[in-house]
């Protein structure tokens, strides 16, 4: 295994004070996945494959998610090596991601007249107890100093974050999504002097189909180090002929050419059995699928627009 170097001052615990109230850790802690980093290393918590966690979803519109397992924290690996994860919670505490070790106020505390206070009255302290695994995975001899734990005073327990929600990210990453109603192909055309008539075929598409009004087309949202990717397109557009029919097509269509006249869509048409004016709706329903921190699942929209369209009867004079 490489070993690399780095200082193992690095994984004990910082200096700074954190400032303001914040829960106190212990076993039903949430696991910290704050993204800090410390000598280059960050951390953020995914589930486990088929796993599940705070703010899961099953079942329903952007559900996703499986069951059980524990939660597990992500050290981005370096020069290219995989990362490294290590379960968010143990019983030696609640894994820090700036301080890459769990962290666990001692609980009772130490006497007031030891060297741990420093001379402080109050505040805490604090046990910082590394992953073995993670330090052997820097330092190939076991028993590395990094896996021994240390105390020291805190004036307040270190901040713990709610870990993010995938579901959430997912549905932000959806969001920012620019998805725009189909341009609607059609024959006849919506134009001064065009009309068709009753019994001839009529042909829509969606002209000039790309990412936004026919996907595919992709998004991400992170918080914390957890990242999710949105994959987004059009499931099938409903087209609502304004006669009382609707036609669902499940790709864009085929664009009509003069060669074609007279011959029916090969897989998105119509026919009018009278004449009139009618409003065409297109309604294309978009499908995202999402995927990230262990978890997956799917979300939905629809974007809608109309035109009109114009169909008269052939009128045959006899001599």
């Amino acid at each position: 295994m490489r070993r690399l170097v780095r200082p193992l001052a690095a994984l004990s615990l910082a200096t700074a004070v954190v400032a303001g109230p914040v829960p106190q850790l212990g076993a039903s802690a949430d696991p910290s996945c704050d993204g800090s980093t410390t000598g280059g290393i960050s951390a953020g918590c995914e589930d486990p494959p088929g796993g599940g966690g705070p703010g899961e979803e099953s079942g329903g519109p952007g559900g996703g998610g499986g069951g059980g397992g524990p939660r597990v924290c992500s050290v981005p690996g370096v020069e290219g090596e995989d990362d490294f994860v290590v379960d968010c919670e143990t019983s030696a505490g609640v894994w820090s991601n700036d301080r890459l070790c769990y962290l666990q106020v001692v609980d009772p505390p130490p006497p007031k007249s030891d060297d741990v206070w420093d001379g402080n009255d109050e505040g805490v302290i604090v046990q910082c107890s590394p992953s073995e695994a993670y330090c052997n995975s820097l330092d190939p001899n076991p028993g590395a100093a990094c896996v021994r734990p240390n105390t020291r005073w805190e004036a307040q327990p270190p901040a713990v974050l709610d870990p993010p929600d995938p579901a959430e990210l997912a549905r932000q990453a959806f969001a920012s999504l620019a998805l725009d109603p189909i341009d609607i192909g059609i024959v006849p055309e919506d134009e001064p002097g065009r009309i068709g008539l009753v019994g001839l075929p009529v042909w829509m598409w969606v002209e000039n189909p790309d990412e936004r009004t026919f996907g595919p087309d992709e998004a991400s949202a992170s918080d914390q180090g957890l990242t999710v990717t949105v994959r987004a397109e059009v499931d099938r557009i409903v087209w609502d002929l304004g006669d009382g029919t609707t036609v669902t097509c499940t790709g864009p269509g085929s664009p009509f050419e003069d060669r074609f006249a007279g011959e029916p869509s090969p897989d998105c048409g119509h026919r009018y059995t009278r004449q009139g004016e009618f409003e065409v709706t297109a309604t294309s329903y978009w499908t995202a699928t999402w995927s990230g921190g262990g978890q997956s699942g799917e979300l939905s929209a629809d974007r809608t627009t109309s035109t009109t369209v114009r169909v008269g009867e052939l009128q045959v004079v006899a001599q």
